[in-house]
């Protein structure tokens, strides 16, 4: 058997050699030199992208839903207003009408309340508090937004018995 070990060493040493000229050792240092993040830094900041990533997804659809709300109400308006034309009396549904936009206009202030608080969430040390302080937001504005329909609803009614 040979010994071709002693020929491979040394010239992976001549390799490293090399390398170590090249790059120079203050690059070297430098490398040593950045902190690494600890294994909670890059947990808290793999959460924080994960609360933001979710958060764009439950936006839209929040968005979407406020839209459309709002294109309803418009339309029950002008049913509500051929139907005054013909000079029934439209009161009680304009007033559940009114209710239905200030819900709508209480969700969206719920909303963009949760949009502060994910700009927050880059500066913070603690995401899990502002992601239930987003939930909290998120959920108002929920309940708003079902709120708003059922006056919608409400509103809807009170013009089909007129009809």
């Amino acid at each position: 058997m040979k010994k071709t070990t002693p020929i491979i060493y040394s010239s992976m040493c001549f390799l490293l050699v090399a390398v170590f000229a090249l790059i120079g050792p203050n690059k070297l240092v430098q490398a040593e030199e950045t902190p690494a993040l600890s294994n909670k830094e890059t947990r808290v900041e793999n959460m924080k992208e994960r609360i933001k990533a979710v958060y764009e997804k439950v936006k839209v659809r929040i968005q979407i839903r406020i839209e459309r709300l709002n294109g309803i109400i418009l339309r029950v308006e002008n049913l509500a207003d051929k139907i005054a034309a013909k000079g029934k009396d439209v009161s009680q549904a304009k007033a559940s009408l009114q209710d239905a936009r200030a819900s709508l206009a209480k969700a969206t202030d719920f909303f963009k309340q949760a949009d502060a608080k994910i700009q927050e969430l880059s500066g913070s040390d603690d995401p899990q508090a502002i992601l239930a302080e987003i939930r909290n937001l998120t959920k108002s504005a929920n309940t708003e937004m079902k709120n708003c329909r059922a006056k919608i609803v409400e509103a809807v009614n009170s013009l089909k018995a007129l009809k």
